[in-house]
C-alpha cells in the first residue's frame, strides 16, 4: 500500500467540496453524511443524495444508470460502432442514452452485440451491480422500465449534482468546450448523442 500524493488529496477535497459533502475547511456536511451510507464512489453517491426526494421507481433508474457507469459503460465509443443508437432516443444525456440500450438488450440477439457497439461482457457486469444496490437501497421490488419525460429533468439534475465538479461551457460551434473553473478546453466526443449543448456536465478522458 502506498499514501497518496498530497495532489491527489488536495484534489478529492476539492471535489469533495464542490460536491457540498465537505465545507471548506473540512468539516463533513448532511450532505456528506448521507453520501456515506451509498456504497458507490463519491460523485455517484451525491446522485443518489439528491434522488432520495423521487420516487422509488426513479430511484431503482438512477441506481441501474450509475451501475452501467461503474462498469465503464455498455456502449463502444467512436464513429465506427453507431448501431447502438438506434435503440435511443435521447439527445440531451450519455447516461440515459445508455440506459435505453441496457433496457433494450433483452430484445437484441447478442450476436449483433459486436456489430451495434455494444459491450456484451459489460451487460452482465451491470446486472450484477444493478442487483447489488437495489438489494442495498432496499429497491429490489422495483422493476426497471423506460424513463418517462416527467423523470427525465429530475434524473438530469441528480445526475449533473453528481458532477457538478465537472461543468463545461460551450466556446464555440466546432465542440470545443471549457470548463467553469480550470479553464482548461476539450473537445466534446464524437461518441455523445448530446449535440451544441450550451452548459454540459461530463468527465474528460485522453485518447
Amino acid at each position: 500500500y502506498h499514501d497518496p500524493s498530497k495532489n491527489a488529496i488536495k484534489r478529492a477535497k476539492k471535489t469533495l467540496v464542490a460536491l457540498g459533502a465537505l465545507t471548506t475547511t473540512g468539516e463533513v456536511t448532511g450532505v456528506g453524511r448521507q453520501m456515506e451510507q451509498f456504497p458507490v464512489e463519491s460523485n455517484y453517491a451525491r446522485m443518489l443524495v439528491e434522488a432520495l426526494e423521487f420516487p422509488k421507481e426513479t430511484q431503482a433508474k438512477l441506481a441501474a444508470i450509475i451501475a452501467i457507469q461503474e462498469v465503464g459503460g455498455i456502449v463502444k465509443g467512436g464513429t465506427r460502432f453507431t448501431g447502438w443508437r438506434s435503440y435511443t432516443r435521447q439527445h440531451k444525456s450519455d447516461l440515459l442514452a445508455e440506459y435505453d440500450v441496457y433496457l433494450a438488450t433483452p430484445s437484441i440477439p447478442e450476436e449483433m452485440f459486436e456489430e451495434l457497439g455494444i459491450v456484451s461482457k459489460n451487460i452482465e457486469k451491470a446486472k450484477e451491480v444493478i442487483e447489488r444496490l437495489h438489494h442495498d437501497l432496499g429497491l429490489s421490488d422495483v422493476k426497471l422500465t423506460a424513463v418517462t419525460p416527467e423523470e427525465e429533468s429530475p434524473l438530469i439534475r441528480a445526475i449533473t449534482a453528481g458532477q457538478i465538479d465537472q461543468l463545461w461551457f460551450k466556446v464555440d460551434d466546432n465542440g470545443i468546450l471549457e470548463h467553469v473553473q480550470s479553464g482548461q478546453q476539450r473537445e466534446l466526443s464524437s461518441s455523445s448523442v448530446v449535440r451544441n449543448p450550451t452548459l454540459v456536465t461530463g468527465t474528460p478522458f485522453d485518447l
